[in-house]
């Protein structure tokens, strides 16, 4: 072995391939008007016959040509040489070359586009596993450099509204939607509203029973098998659809959990100091609650409390901002204060 891991060789055709290239920007000028209209550096290679005039391969016709227009650095020694075109113009028609190249071998059939998807996938399966084995690409990272690549790739895309970012609301749910149905789901069913009549979305009706009290375990805990069956009989005509296991997950994602979550911590209570009284939480709240200003004013539901209001206050006053209560929750407390205060 040579210089730099190649042989004899390899240094010389490389060598003379580096003689060739500055000779050739020299002579055919025209080369950069070819690339600029779209011609291959291959194809460019065969219209000035290199493979003929020199004892050389395609690829070796090839890096020539590539010389030329983007020039030498001088790292296999000898003199270095600007390019016939700049590098940002080198760059910018080396993408646009790719993907016309990307363009012609689909129209044409050829290459990954000659594939049917299960060859597609069991390629792509074996990449994956090649690259898991041997630690290469997202595997080479670590998770907090995982994260990191993902985050700035969503601030990107969300920058630049592309993806999902370039989605309308309806059609982010039409593509959840197809989605679902191309990985054999079935997607939940949507609210209906009609002249004449209003139907509950398969969600909301979820929420609702795993809030009452006849579809629930002890201590509020949702009754999923009970719920499941609810489901199907009202949704899907009795088919084994939702699972207990599909309901119980879906009701950690909801706002379901939210507020259980938030059920059993304490509320705060009032605090005494020297210079003042602090008001406790649901004190305040109830406070909150008969005011005007946050009560509706339409004649509709004028004197009626705006919850979404009142618990912004309580977890700005009482929480740093977190969402601890939620609108529902607060709701149910409050009935829950007067309901007691009847029976007393």
């Amino acid at each position: 072995m040579n210089q730099n891991g190649f042989t004899p060789e390899q240094w010389k055709a490389i060598r003379e391939s580096i003689k060739v290239a500055k000779a050739l920007q020299e002579e055919n000028h025209e080369i950069v008007e070819w690339y600029r209209a779209g011609e291959s550096q291959n194809k460019i290679a065969d219209r000035l016959d290199l493979i003929n005039i020199y004892p050389i391969s395609q690829g070796t016709a090839k890096l020539i040509v590539s010389l030329a227009l983007r020039g030498y650095d001088g790292r296999f020694g000898g003199d270095d040489f600007q390019g016939l075109l700049d590098e940002e113009e080198a760059k910018e028609l080396a993408k646009q070359h790719n993907i016309d190249t990307g363009k012609m071998t689909k129209y044409l059939g050829k290459g990954l586009f000659s594939l049917s998807k299960k060859q597609l996938s069991g390629i792509g399966k074996r990449v994956a596993e090649f690259q898991r084995i041997h630690g290469l690409g997202l595997y080479a990272l670590s998770s907090e450099e995982k994260a990191e690549a993902g985050r700035k790739s969503g601030k990107m895309n969300y920058e630049e509204g592309k993806g999902i970012f370039s989605m309308s609301e309806a059609k982010r749910r039409e593509a959840r939607y197809k989605g679902l149905l191309a990985s054999g789901k079935t997607p939940f069913v949507e609210r209906e509203e009609t002249e004449t009549y209003t139907r509950f979305g398969e969600k909301e009706f979820m929420i609702m029973l795993a809030k009452s009290r006849h579809y629930q375990h002890f201590r509020g805990r949702p009754n999923l098998a009970s719920i499941a069956d609810i489901l199907n009989d009202k949704y899907h005509e009795g088919s084994k659809v939702r699972t207990k296991k599909a309901i119980g997950t879906e009701l950690k994602r909801s706002r379901f959990s939210r507020e259980q979550n938030t059920k059993w911590k304490p509320w705060v209570q009032r605090e005494f100091h020297r210079a003042f009284c602090k008001y406790g939480e649901l004190e305040y709240a109830l406070m909150l609650i008969a005011s005007p200003n946050y009560q509706y004013q339409s004649e509709a539901l004028k004197g009626k409390p705006i919850w979404d209001k009142i618990v912004k206050v309580l977890n700005c006053e009482y929480h740093q901002n977190k969402p601890v209560r939620y609108r529902d929750g607060l709701r149910n407390k409050i009935r829950e204060l007067k309901k007691q205060a009847t029976l007393k």
